[in-house]
């Protein structure tokens, strides 16, 4: 919503059938014409090369292979237009599920991996740590996710 507010075109992503219903309804509701909504699984949303000012991806790569997470970060640096941002979230090593037996994640990153990745562009921001979850529904119990985040530019 913030992307929009400020003009930019988005087109959003999502292979929940509730949470795209529930976008398509606030887009109307709020007349806005300038979000596309693709109710799909990401991995199979080809995104457009040389295309895009900010590419946004968050908490979804480690729910994927290893190796399509690492295929969508390439195809997110060729998408993005010079002087674009990657923003992207995942789960580390760090995370309690990693540390349980995964619990229906794919794929960790492992430390400094997600940086690595992006040692071509300018580093905005990057940030590893363990935070915090008090729970949600699966996961009821308070637990830690271990989480690299980056804003990276392409130069």
């Amino acid at each position: 919503m913030y992307l929009q507010s400020l003009g930019h075109n988005v087109v959003a992503v999502d292979k929940s059938e509730v949470s795209c219903t529930q976008l398509k309804e606030f887009i109307v509701k709020n007349n806005i014409e300038n979000i596309r909504v693709e109710c799909r699984d990401v991995s199979g949303f080809e995104i457009e090369k040389s295309k895009y000012a900010i590419i946004n991806i968050q908490n979804t790569l480690q729910f994927l292979d290893k190796e399509e997470s690492l295929r969508i970060i390439k195809n997110i640096k060729e998408s993005l237009l010079v002087n674009g941002l990657a923003i992207v979230s995942l789960f580390t090593v760090e995370d309690d599920s990693f540390r349980n037996g995964n619990k229906g994640i794919k794929s960790h990153f492992g430390k400094q991996e997600l940086l690595n990745e992006f040692r071509d562009f300018e580093i905005v921001y990057y940030l590893e740590a363990r935070v915090p979850d008090r729970g949600h529904p699966g996961f009821e119990e308070s637990h830690y996710h271990g989480v690299a985040k980056i804003v990276a530019r392409k130069s």
